[in-house]
């Protein structure tokens, strides 16, 4: 159960909503485009799952601005709800000025998501969405894992291409202990990470 769903809505504008305490994902958009969702305060605690604060499928020209989104699960997902592989895609997206707090698993992008172990081997692969020319500029924050940047890219469709990383500098919650990025299968630039 979504607390909002939005199924093909174009030229949509959402401003100011609050939401806390969702029993699932907070925000849903469905096969849309032209949405503005600005000024949200989404908030679930850490330990709830499946609490996406924003979910977006099928949707283009989706711009999300001056809010807050803490979830227990991803804060921001893109997703494939495509039936056949091949249909998905996620391109031309950029994440910039953000600030992270106490974030676990800060950037990932995982065309091997399965959830509730419920795939075939193999199955979440061959259905990834296709991503490319995703930009991360000027993220800063702290995270409670160690891999602050994480892309586990398909090697089945063509993975994770034009990815851009700047100006990233996502430092652990444990002082003097060390973050870092893996990167499998994925093919970009980066400049300035880890000052």
């Amino acid at each position: 159960m979504q607390m909002a769903m939005f199924y093909q809505c174009n030229n949509l504008r959402l401003v100011g909503l609050k939401v806390v305490d969702s029993p699932n994902n907070f925000i849903t958009l469905m096969g849309g485009t032209q949405i503005e969702l600005s000024n949200l305060d989404i908030q679930a605690p850490e330990n709830s799952p499946n609490t996406d604060g924003i979910e977006i499928a099928g949707s283009t020209s989706v711009f999300v601005h001056d809010s807050h989104v803490a979830s227990g699960d991803g804060c921001i997902a893109i997703n494939n709800h495509a039936r056949d592989g091949g249909d998905g895609f996620a391109r031309n997206i950029s994440f910039e000025n953000i600030t992270l707090s106490n974030v676990s698993n800060p950037i990932l992008i995982d065309q091997y998501y399965c959830p509730n172990r419920s795939c075939s081997f193999g199955g979440a692969e061959k259905t990834a969405v296709k991503i490319s020319e995703i930009t991360y500029k000027q993220i800063i924050g702290t995270t409670t894992t160690d891999a602050a940047i994480f892309f586990n890219c398909s090697r089945v469709q063509p993975g994770c291409t034009n990815i851009d990383v700047d100006q990233v500098n996502i430092t652990s919650i444990v002082p003097g202990r060390q973050t870092y990025a893996r990167c499998v299968n994925a093919h970009g630039t980066q400049k300035q990470i880890f000052k």
